[in-house]
């Protein structure tokens, strides 16, 4: 561990990080939570602690966050980082590039960005007493020429040790993940997609690489499935922080963990509304000034919701001659397009091809009724504030697990209100509850096909589960009746229908509520692979 990390771990906060969910084996409470958790996590909208009307002054500091790094020069990984952090991130780049040149022959390699708050030039900086740190992972993106699936299974491994040394070197998560231009040229739009098309760093190749991917730019195709897929992955994480607090996990890396993902839960909030009204944007300062006009001026809150189909917005898909060209020697140009997209997830859950898909579910089919029906906008406009403002400068809190807790039933209040409010739009259907929701029997993937879906689990699950009729349904619905219950139904365990249900989409006979939590853990990671 480089000095300046063990400096903080010694103060009693540690930068590293753990994976979601948990594995120590300890005694598990059989009981779902204590009283105070069933009710603090409960779906109802008056358990939340009523907040005043946003003031002038939050939507003033949120308007100048969105103006932060608005003159910084080009090319940089963060807004307002140190020089000596930026130049390390460039140092890490130049040794992933050399790094790669050697394990994937030339022939091969077509090209190489970094993606995620990085890429985009809005990377967090961690302030420390011995200068700014980088804090989020890099996330570089090789792409391979040749079908997908064997380049996986030829480089996945070679890759991984590359990425295990190079991160133990630089003291910082280092990923590195394989795709191929041919792909990302068929497959259908998508959040992680649009991401990283809209804002990314040149590590190896150049913008004339891209022809053929101009749908991905398009922020106003994307599908409400990818905004509830957000709240899943999101929430997914608050499930996990809620565990580690069940079972007193007190340490510094649980502190961090859990500080982290109630950070990006509330981020998610704000970013699916966004999606639901087409306003999702790549920029996490864009985003939030958006969301603050649709509390301020709802009048406009479809002001930018362009007819679909129909012909992209100006300057989005134009042709790359117009596109400033990249030198060879400066390939880690910070590069954001002008059409840009919201943070999205790893790639995983077998992407749909772009000639295949549907067209269903865009945020155009559907209306989502005034702002003034929105009761919950300024409690999700003050979270999307502190999430931002974590994003960017994160920091080692000395917050209690106490007020942690607190935080983790807040959040989770709201978030189950937004997933029903936004399933209720995207399936078209109704829902009172959670309950409602789980037992409705309703297709929660519907913009996926059978044949697909049976080739998925399949995949997923071995050729047996073809004979079992939930193979006709796509994977992901499992964790989308799973989770609502883990996270926001507190009589679920004492429930024999509600337990069996999570017992079936999890693959699992266990009871015990860390049990059906490490099951649903095991799946989640499986699809997001």
């Amino acid at each position: 561990m480089p000095a300046e990390l063990r400096n903080l771990t010694s103060r009693g906060a540690s930068p590293q990080r753990t994976a979601g969910g948990a594995s120590e084996n300890r005694t598990e409470n059989a009981s779902f939570c204590n009283s105070r958790g069933d009710e603090a996590l409960t779906c109802k909208s008056e358990i939340r602690n009523p907040k005043p009307e946003v003031s002038q002054s939050l939507l003033t500091s949120a308007a100048a966050i969105s103006q932060i790094g608005s003159e910084v020069a080009p090319g940089r990984f963060t807004l307002d980082g140190s020089d000596a952090l930026e130049e390390r991130l460039a140092s890490l780049c130049a040794r992933v590039r050399d790094g790669l040149k050697w394990i994937v022959p030339s022939d091969r390699l077509e090209a190489v960005l970094l993606g995620g708050g990085y890429g985009r030039g809005e990377g967090g900086v961690l302030r420390t007493a011995d200068g700014d740190l980088p804090y989020n992972d890099l996330e570089f993106y090789v792409f391979v020429r040749g079908n997908s699936w064997l380049n996986e299974r030829r480089w996945s491994d070679a890759l991984r040790r590359a990425a295990d040394e190079w991160s133990s070197e630089a003291g910082v998560h280092i990923e590195l993940k394989i795709l191929s231009l041919a792909k990302l040229r068929r497959c259908a739009v998508s959040m992680f997609y649009y991401d990283l098309l809209a804002g990314h760093r040149w590590v190896i190749g150049e913008e004339e690489l891209l022809v053929g991917c101009e749908h991905h730019r398009s922020a106003e195709r994307i599908p409400l499935s990818e905004a509830t897929r957000l709240l899943m992955n999101r929430f997914t994480g608050v499930l996990f922080a809620r565990d580690k607090l069940r079972r007193n996990e007190f340490t510094p890396e649980a502190h961090d963990f859990i500080v982290r993902n109630l950070a990006k839960a509330k981020l998610a909030l704000g970013d699916a509304v966004l999606a639901a009204f087409g306003q999702y944007h790549w920029s996490c300062r864009e985003r939030h000034r958006r969301l603050a006009q649709l509390l301020t001026k709802p009048q406009e809150r479809r002001s930018f919701l362009p007819p679909h189909p129909g012909p992209l917005p100006r300057g989005e898909g134009e042709s790359l001659a117009a596109v400033r060209p990249v030198e060879p020697e400066r390939s880690f140009e910070s590069r954001a397009t002008p059409f840009p997209l919201p943070e999205g997830e790893g790639q995983g859950e077998e992407e749909r091809d772009v000639r295949s898909s549907s067209g269903i579910g865009h945020p155009s089919d559907f209306s989502v009724g005034p702002a003034t029906s929105l009761p919950w906008l300024d409690d999700i406009l003050l979270h999307h504030w502190t999430g931002l403002d974590f994003k960017l400068h994160p920091r080692f809190t000395a917050e209690s697990f106490q007020a942690l807790g607190d935080q983790c039933a807040e959040v989770s209040a709201l978030g189950c209100e937004i997933w029903l409010w936004l399933e209720t739009k995207r399936l078209r259907k109704p829902f009172d509850g959670i309950r409602s929701y789980v037992l409705s029997g309703i297709d929660k993937c519907p913009e996926t096909g059978r044949f697909r879906n049976r080739l998925v689990s399949a995949k997923l699950f071995g050729p047996q589960i073809l004979f079992h009729p939930k193979s006709a349904r796509y994977p992901r619905e499992r964790l989308l009746n799973s989770l609502p219950l883990l996270l926001w139904e507190p009589a679920a365990l004492g429930d024999s229908v509600l337990l069996s249900l999570i017992q079936t989409e999890l693959g699992t006979r266990g009871t015990a509520y860390g049990e059906l939590v490490r099951a649903y853990q095991t799946l989640w990671s499986r699809l997001n692979s």
